[in-house]
């Protein structure tokens, strides 16, 4: 529960530059705004320092190419839409893989999902 102080990088004042509404990724301006303004780690920080849950890590929003494809950033933090139907109000906090957690905010309800969570951890 805790981290290195040095490992976390604040956003500059007016949130990040780098984080807009991308094309097709289709989140509320709520969604946006949040992930301008939310600390990141440090890209360097080797993963067993900052796991946002165990065997995942936090997306890195800040450091997303401008042109990125909003349905590819929605395969990289949201589940499959064969599996489940993320509203425009949700956005993945950890990185999407087979293998790994994923942890959904929902910024309407203000609460947290860990999609598919293991019964261990329940």
């Amino acid at each position: 529960m805790y981290m290195d102080k040095s490992n976390i990088v604040e956003p500059p004042e007016g949130g990040w530059p780098t984080v807009k509404a991308w094309n097709n990724f289709d989140k509320t301006d709520t969604v946006i705004g949040l992930l301008r303004h939310l600390p990141y780690i440090h890209m360097e920080c080797k993963l067993d320092q900052a796991l946002g849950a165990p065997y995942s890590e936090f997306c890195d929003w800040q450091n997303t190419p401008s042109d990125m494809d909003g349905l590819d950033l929605k395969d990289w933090s949201e589940p499959d839409p064969s599996e489940a139907t993320i509203p425009s109000h949700v956005v993945g906090l950890t990185v999407h893989s087979e293998d790994t957690p994923l942890i959904l905010l929902d910024t309407e309800l203000g609460v947290v999902y860990w999609y598919k969570c293991n019964g261990e951890v329940k």
